[in-house]
C-alpha cells in the first residue's frame, strides 16, 4: 500500500529591482496527513511535529530536492554537480541567515 504524505510550503521573500538576490522572510509549512495514518505519531497536540513528523517532513524535502536535481540535468537545464554545490551553498547560507525570518508550523490544518 502506498500511502501520500504532502508537504505544503510557502516563502516569503523580498525582492528588489534590479538585483539578482531574493531574500527569505518568512516561511510557512505543514505536513498534510492522510487519513489513515494516526496524526498523533506525527504532530504533538500542544505544540510543533514530532520527532516522526520532523523526519517525514525531511525526507519529503530531500527526495523533492533529489527529483528536481535530477530533472533538471536530464533535461539540460542545469548540470547535476553545479547545481549540488548551489544547493550545498544556500544551505549554508540558510542555516547562517534563517534566524533573520521567521518560521511557522501551521499543523493545526493538517
Amino acid at each position: 500500500m502506498t500511502i501520500p504524505f504532502k508537504l505544503e510550503t510557502t516563502l516569503g521573500i523580498e525582492v528588489s529591482p534590479g538585483v539578482q538576490e531574493v531574500n527569505l522572510r518568512w516561511i510557512e509549512y505543514r505536513l498534510i496527513l492522510p487519513p489513515q495514518v494516526d496524526k498523533k505519531a506525527y504532530i504533538n497536540d500542544n505544540g510543533p511535529y514530532t520527532k516522526a513528523g520532523i523526519k517525514t517532513i525531511s525526507n519529503v524535502l530531500v527526495q523533492t530536492l533529489l527529483t528536481n536535481l535530477r530533472s533538471a540535468h536530464r533535461n539540460g537545464e542545469w548540470d547535476s554537480a553545479e547545481h549540488l554545490r548551489w544547493i550545498i551553498a544556500e544551505l549554508e547560507r540558510g542555516f547562517i541567515k534563517l534566524d533573520d525570518g521567521e518560521i511557522s508550523y501551521d499543523h493545526k490544518k493538517s
